[in-house]
């Protein structure tokens, strides 16, 4: 049987239908958990991507979620940011959208969940913000 956390990572794949779902705990933003849809390839493991100071990680360390329904249209004068786009993404096809989540517990920000989508920009509703946002909140729960 898989751990709370995964089914929760699952949950998201299936509930955002999207292509990738990741969540990264510690400070070193590695994958932990991640959830895939058939034929995208997993971004878990050693990466030659820093992110440290990538836009969106710094957002996230203010405890802020970013939805972004056009990767390639965001951040024009990062090119470390659209580099991650195309190593995050399929041959030829970078990721093209995502909602990225703070997981907070007593004020301090753990990590973040990723919903990634392949293949083109997204519409994200408010219903699929709040979606990861309460998921965020289950997994919060059920750290130490």
């Amino acid at each position: 049987m898989a751990e709370p956390i995964q089914l929760i990572v699952d949950e998201v794949l299936a509930r955002g239908r999207g292509s990738r779902v990741t969540l990264r705990l510690s400070a070193e933003l590695a994958v932990r958990y991640e959830s895939l849809a058939p034929g995208i390839p997993s971004i878990a493991g050693p990466s030659s991507i820093d992110l440290s100071t990538q836009p969106v990680p710094v957002e996230i360390r203010k405890g802020n979620q970013v939805v972004q329904v056009d990767c390639a249209a965001c951040f024009p004068e990062q090119p470390l940011f659209h580099e991650m786009l195309g190593a995050y993404g399929l041959p030829g096809s970078p990721m093209t959208a995502q909602i990225v989540t703070p997981v907070v517990k007593d004020g301090a920000v753990l990590g973040a969940l990723s919903l990634h989508v392949l293949g083109g920009p997204r519409a994200w509703t408010a219903d699929d913000a709040a979606m990861c946002t309460d998921a965020c909140a289950r997994i919060s729960a059920l750290l130490p």
